[in-house]
Order: structure tokens, then C-alpha cells, then sequence
């Protein structure tokens, strides 16, 4: 606790060193609280969520999506996943924008759309995603076969 203090006061102070480091100890606390179960700290890591993402947050908007995809504590909802990691992925977050290309390309919470997904997967690709590289050369494989 008295660490998280310091941090939080570094991080007041404009040392963005400190807010990262107080961001993951706060993290890393909030998941130990869920795993154990704690319906009220699963609560306030969702509202702190929201609050970072409509701020402009990316990676707040990828754990959000995370959270919506996988049914964390809150109804599985695609659709919701999608906004979130579509969200995350135009503000620049290479994993969100491979995920928003999955989802383009297997209809989960948006219609299918072989192109959308494919340009999602260029975006991330370009960042250095592996993953997303795979994705681009199979579906170019796939429409060069046609």
C-alpha cells in the first residue's frame, strides 16, 4: 500500500515512469482480488476500465474487449468485444487490431467482411504481429486461388 502511495504521488507530479509502475502494481493487486473471487474489486477494475478508455486509452479498451470476449465476470458479449477492440485498434493497438481482424473475419460481433478483417491484419502486421502477418499471406493465398 505504501508503495502504491509513492507511485500515485510520483505519478500526480507528471513522472510517467511512476504511473506506469503504480498502473501494473494496481493491476497486479486487482487481479489477485479476482481470483479470489472479490465480485467487488472485479467491479471497480471494470469501472476503472471504462473511465481510462473513454479517456482515449488503448490498452484500457483491449482489456475491456478481453474481458466482454472471455465472459470475465460479466455476460460473454461479441458485439461489445468488438467496439472495444475496435476502439483500441484505431487509436494504434497492434494485439486489438489483429483480434478486430479475427473478428471481421469469422462474423463474431460484426458481420463478416474478409476485407475489413485483411486490412486489420495489415495494421497489425505492419506493427511487427506475427500472428497477423500469417493471417495476411493465408487470405491472400486463399483470394489468389480463386
Amino acid at each position: 500500500a505504501e508503495a502504491l502511495a509513492w507511485y500515485r504521488k510520483a505519478a500526480e507530479a507528471g513522472d510517467e515512469d511512476a504511473r506506469t509502475r503504480m498502473k501494473k502494481l494496481e493491476e497486479s493487486r486487482a487481479e489477485r482480488d479476482d481470483a479470489a473471487g472479490d465480485a467487488k474489486a472485479l467491479s471497480d477494475r471494470l469501472a476503472k476500465y471504462h473511465r481510462e478508455a473513454e479517456l482515449g486509452d488503448a490498452e484500457a479498451c483491449f482489456k475491456l474487449a478481453k474481458i466482454y470476449r472471455d465472459g470475465e465476470g460479466v455476460p460473454k458479449d461479441d458485439a461489445q468485444a468488438f467496439a472495444w477492440f475496435r476502439r483500441a485498434a484505431e487509436r494504434g493497438h497492434a494485439k486489438a487490431q489483429l483480434n478486430t481482424g479475427w473478428m471481421y473475419q469469422h462474423g463474431r460481433g460484426t458481420e463478416k467482411d474478409a476485407d475489413q478483417a485483411l486490412v486489420w491484419y495489415r495494421k497489425a502486421a505492419a506493427q511487427g504481429d506475427e500472428s497477423a502477418r500469417i493471417h495476411v499471406k493465408v487470405m491472400e493465398e486463399n483470394r489468389a486461388e480463386r
